[in-house]
C-alpha cells in the first residue's frame, strides 16, 4: 500500500515448524505432558500446504523474522528500481544483496516486485508521488525499463525466481498510466525475463481491493495475462473480517475464467489490515489465522502477509516498534504448523457464523473451528472423536473421552487426536 495511507523457506526443518506451532503451555482438565509438536506424532509430513504459501513482507532486513516462513515480497523495502538506480547507469544493491543473501540462508523464496520509475527515467518527472516525483509514471524511454529489469535479472540469476509486475497499478499513488501502458511494460519484461532465465516465474501486477476489479478486467481484456505464469491480485478487504476474502476471490476467478485465465495460480500478493480499523491482540491473532485457513481451500496458493515490521500503516501487526514480536506471530506460527504439508479443504460455515477447515495428511484427519461472531456452542459432529484441541497460541487442552459439546470463539482451534 501507500506511503501517504499509512502519514516486513522454512528456517528450521519441517518438523521444526510443527514444534513452533505447538507450544510448549498447556491447560487440560486431565494430566498430560508439554510437547514438542505442534499436531501429534501420527501426522508425518507428506504433501499439501507447501512452506512457500506462508508469505511475509519485511520492511527493513535488519527485522528479518526469527520464526519460520516460506515466502517474501519485496515491496517497501527501499530495493524499488529508483533506490537500485538513482541515477542513470549508478547502481546500488547493496541492499537487494541482503535481502537475497538472507532469503537463501533461511531458504525463503522471493517475489521480487519490478516498479517505480526513477526521476530521471520518468514520463512524468514533475508529477506528486507519495514515494517521490514522477516515480508512479511509466518511464518515457521503454529502452530504459528493458535495461532495468535485464540488469536485475541477470545480476540474480538463479538466486531470485520470481517477479511481480509493478504494485497495485489501479492506484494513482503507484501508477498513473494506463493498464495499456502497464500491458507494454508486462511484455518487456516478461519477454526479458524468460530469455534470461526460462524458469523464472512471472506474476501479473497486483491491483487491490474490490476496486481493482474493474482494472483487473481492463488489463486482461488487453492481453495482460499473456504476459504472467500466475495472476497475482491484493485481497484487501479491510476494515471486515477475513471471510470476506471468499467473496472477493470468487470475484476475481469469474475474471479469470472470463478471459481464459483461469488454469493459473492465483497468489495473494499483499493483504493485511490497516488504519482507521483497530484490533486487540487476540483479534489480531484471530484475524491472521483465519485468513491463511480460508484461502488456501478457495483457490489461493501464495499468501503474503503485510507486514512484519510496518508500524505506521498497517494496524494488524505481529511486531512492536521495538523489535519484539506480538501474540500474532506466535499465531502465524501455530497456523502453519496445522497447515504444512496437510491437505486442506474449502472451509464451510452454517448460518450461526460456525466454520470449519478440514485437514488430512494420509489417513489422518484433523479439524479447524471457529465463530466468526463470538462465542458459540459447538456440537462435536460424530465420527470426529478428538482427543486433543489447540488453540491458535498454541495452547493444548486434552479432551475427556466421548466429548459431545465446546465453546468456540472468534480465535480458530485445532481438534484432533494425540497427545
Amino acid at each position: 500500500m501507500s506511503k501517504d495511507q499509512r502519514p516486513i523457506s522454512m528456517i528450521f526443518l519441517v518438523i521444526l515448524a510443527f514444534l513452533i506451532g505447538c507450544g510448549e503451555t498447556q491447560k487440560s482438565n486431565t494430566t498430560t505432558s508439554p510437547s514438542t509438536q505442534t499436531t501429534p506424532s501420527t501426522q508425518l509430513a507428506s504433501s499439501g500446504v507447501p512452506a512457500q504459501y506462508f508469505g511475509m513482507h519485511v520492511h527493513d532486513p535488519k527485522n528479518w523474522p526469527s520464526l519460520s516462513f516460506g515466502a517474501t515480497r519485496l515491496w517497501d523495502a527501499g530495493v524499488t528500481w529508483p533506490s537500485l538506480e538513482p541515477t542513470r547507469g549508478q547502481w546500488n544493491f547493496s541492499r537487494l544483496d541482503n535481502f537475497v543473501s538472507l532469503s537463501e540462508q533461511t531458504h525463503v523464496s522471493v517475489l521480487m516486485t519490478l516498479g517505480f520509475s526513477p526521476q530521471w527515467a520518468s514520463a512524468r518527472p514533475n508529477e506528486s508521488c507519495p514515494y517521490g516525483p514522477g516515480e508512479a509514471a511509466e518511464p518515457l524511454d521503454i529502452q530504459d525499463w528493458r535495461d532495468f529489469v535485464q540488469t536485475v535479472a541477470t545480476r540474480y540469476k538463479g538466486r531470485i525466481h520470481e517477479y511481480d509486475i509493478w504494485n497495485e497499478p489501479s492506484d494513482p499513488n503507484f501508477f498513473t498510466g494506463t493498464p495499456a501502458k502497464m500491458v507494454e511494460l508486462a511484455g518487456e519484461a516478461y519477454k526479458i525475463l524468460k530469455q534470461v532465465d526460462p524458469t523464472i516465474t512471472v506474476v501479473t501486477p497486483g491491483p487491490p481491493g474490490d476496486t481493482g476489479k474493474a482494472w483487473l478486467d481492463t488489463y486482461l481484456s488487453l492481453g495482460g495475462g499473456n504476459y504472467a505464469d500466475v495472476i497475482g491480485y491484493h485481497f484487501y478487504v479491510n476494515p471486515d473480517p477475513p471471510e470476506s476474502i471468499a467473496y472477493m476471490v470468487s470475484d476475481v476467478q469469474a475474471i479469470l475464467k472470463k478471459y481464459g485465465q483461469a488454469g493459473k495460480p492465483l497468489w495473494n500478493t499483499e493483504t493485511g489490515w490497516h488504519w482507521p480499523a483497530s484490533f486487540t491482540p487476540e483479534q489480531e491473532s484471530a484475524y491472521l489465522a483465519r485468513s491463511y485457513l480460508l484461502s488456501w481451500g478457495i483457490g489461493v496458493s501464495r499468501f503474503y502477509w503485510y507486514a512484519w515490521d510496518d508500524h505506521d500503516w498497517a494496524t494488524l501487526q505481529l511486531t512492536n516498534a521495538d523489535g519484539s514480536t506480538r501474540p500474532s506471530a506466535q499465531t502465524f506460527a501455530v497456523v502453519t504448523g496445522w497447515m504444512l504439508n496437510s491437505d486442506v479443504s474449502k472451509c464451510s460455515s452454517d448460518a450461526s457464523g460456525t466454520w470449519i477447515c478440514n485437514l488430512s495428511q494420509g489417513t489422518v484427519t484433523s479439524h479447524v473451528v471457529w465463530n466468526q461472531n463470538g462465542t458459540s456452542t459447538f456440537s462435536i459432529p460424530q465420527g470426529w472423536n478428538p482427543t486433543l484441541m489447540i488453540d491458535d497460541a498454541g495452547q493444548r487442552t486434552t479432551l475427556a473421552p466421548g466429548v459431545g459439546v465446546l465453546q468456540i470463539s472468534p480465535a480458530p482451534a485445532w481438534l484432533g487426536t494425540g497427545s
